[in-house]
């Protein structure tokens, strides 16, 4: 993956980070983080809102043998800042805003992998989504962000973050997280949590009786395999 052409401008082109989401469809875990570090970095470095073709060629080049790496299977052991080693059974502590903000601006990818899998302290988090709304998408990905800044995520203005909430498997489990989703505007979202393995049945029951047609039969198929 050395190219993608996410160079669309206008009101019926796809966001820059559904095109990015689109090129891994199905894929594996490990690449759909990747594209979420390559959608963070878009946002950084386009301009005027509007991705770059450089911008993003650049993106690519730099990431794309780590991608592969990664999706292999053949990096067991990362470097984080500052060189020390960790495994993914022993991730470090983010401890501060300006760290994680640190590990963002670095030019390591091991740093970004760092910030989209190490835990931090949940004042922490609920500082970075309320003082940069850039990065929320990506600490609702974060499989140690806890159930409150799940539940304030699931709230946000922007469907893509709610989207990645849904995603999560903690969302399933809290009834109030996955109440919130379930009755989410946005079909997108309603599907999402259908699909959510944690979502317990009295939901997804819910769900089967939903007006759009995509959402019931998510939920029916999920309901389906769940039940027999």
């Amino acid at each position: 993956m050395t190219r993608i052409d996410i160079l669309r401008h206008g009101s019926e082109q796809s966001t820059p980070e559904q095109k990015l989401w689109e090129i891994t469809k199905e894929g594996q875990p490990r690449l759909r983080n990747w594209v979420g570090i390559l959608t963070i970095r878009v946002r950084r470095m386009g301009s005027g809102g509007h991705v770059t073709q450089r911008a993003t060629e650049e993106l690519c080049r730099r990431f794309s043998k780590r991608m592969v790496a990664e999706c292999a299977g053949s990096s067991t052991q990362m470097k984080g800042t500052g060189g020390q080693a960790h495994t993914m059974e022993g991730f470090e502590l983010i401890e501060s805003v300006a760290e994680y903000l640190a590990l963002w601006d670095s030019e390591d990818p091991d740093d970004h992998d760092r910030a989209i899998h190490d835990e931090a302290p949940t004042e922490v988090w609920l500082e970075v989504i309320a003082a940069h709304p850039e990065f929320r998408a990506l600490v609702a990905q974060n499989k140690t962000s806890p159930d409150e800044v799940l539940c304030a995520l699931a709230d946000d203005d922007d469907p893509d973050v709610r989207f990645w909430v849904a995603m999560r498997r903690a969302a399933g489990k809290n009834d109030s997280i996955a109440r919130l989703l379930v009755s989410d505007a946005n079909p997108r979202i309603r599907a999402a949590i259908a699909r959510n393995p944690k979502l317990s049945v009295e939901l997804l029951r819910e769900l089967t009786r939903d007006d759009n047609e995509w959402v019931r039969t998510q939920a029916l198929g999920h309901l389906t395999r769940r039940t027999t």
